[in-house]
């Protein structure tokens, strides 16, 4: 470096020379000039270097695993970093690529999202000086939960109460057109309480309650329908016949009606032919044999 580090002459068989310097970083050129009088001279030159003693950064190591589930709690491990010799690990700082960050030779992340991270530990030791680790880890998405089977409930039995029957009575019994007609439903049979009873006279009039009254403008027969609707919505009807004399007749009485489903008219009964008596026979005659549906005298004593 044209820097004169040692420059002296001794006479003698041999000579030993040293000298120092300090230089800064990098490669220089020693260069030995001596002159030689009589003989041969042997040179030797020794370069040495000697500095401050070199400390190593820290090792870091992880030890996890690389791949989990949205949820999952993962776990990873920082103790087998390593110090140099001599020198000890004093802080452990973790970072996870999702903005998490912890401290401790071991933690614990649970990841949000799913996704490739970055698991990153860097280890400072005593001497400030810091080394760092990096592994990546996937997390997928976690599994759906199993859903249940879902356990039937038994349906529970339905009773369903019987119909209403209806019955109603007429009033009077000699009925005639322009004359009031008193219906009366009370003899109808329910299990509930009826809340609504509907007439057609059949007519083209309606009348409605349990009991009524209608006049009828002609003779004739009409179809006179009761319907009556119970508390649970359960409806029944029950049509009969009805004969309306002409005004001032007096037609002939019909019998009230009973309660059941469909009432049917009561046939009249027909008239029975009286017997008339046979003329008496002539002396020395033979008696005629009566005719059929006759009556047969008795004989006199």
């Amino acid at each position: 470096d044209d820097q004169l580090i040692i420059n002296g002459w001794s006479e003698g068989p041999a000579r030993n020379y040293t000298a120092e310097i300090e230089v800064e970083d990098g490669s220089h050129k020693v260069v030995v000039e001596y002159f030689e009088g009589v003989g041969t001279a042997l040179i030797s030159l020794n370069v040495g270097y000697q500095g401050p003693a070199v400390t190593l950064p820290p090792a870091a190591r992880i030890n996890g695993p690389t791949r989990g589930l949205v949820g999952e709690q993962l776990t990873y491990d920082g103790t087998s970093s390593r110090a140099a010799e001599g020198s000890e690990i004093v802080n452990y700082q973790w970072t996870f690529s999702d903005g998490a960050v912890s401290t401790g030779d071991r933690v614990t992340h649970v990841y949000a999202q799913p996704g490739v991270y970055n698991v990153t530990l860097v280890v400072v030791d005593d001497a400030g000086l810091s080394g760092s680790s990096t592994i990546q880890v996937r997390i997928d998405p976690a599994e759906p939960a199993a859903t249940p089977t879902p356990t039937e409930t038994p349906t529970p039995a339905v009773t369903v109460p019987p119909a209403p029957v209806p019955g109603f009575t007429i009033a009077p019994e000699q009925r005639a057109a322009g004359q009031p007609v008193q219906f009366d439903a009370s003899q109808t049979v329910a299990s509930a309480p009826i809340v609504n009873y509907v007439w057609d006279f059949g007519d083209g009039t309606t009348g409605q309650g349990v009991q009524t009254e209608h006049v009828f403008a002609t003779a004739g027969t009409y179809q006179v329908t009761l319907q009556v609707t119970d508390e649970n919505g359960q409806s029944a009807a029950s049509t009969v016949p009805v004969l309306i004399g002409a005004a001032g007749a007096a037609p002939t009485a019909e019998p009230t009606v009973e309660p059941t489903a469909e009432a049917e008219p009561t046939a009249e009964a027909e008239p029975t032919a009286e017997a008339e008596p046979t003329t008496p026979a002539e002396d020395g005659a033979q008696p005629t044999a009566p005719a059929e549906g006759e009556a047969t005298p008795t004989p006199a004593s």
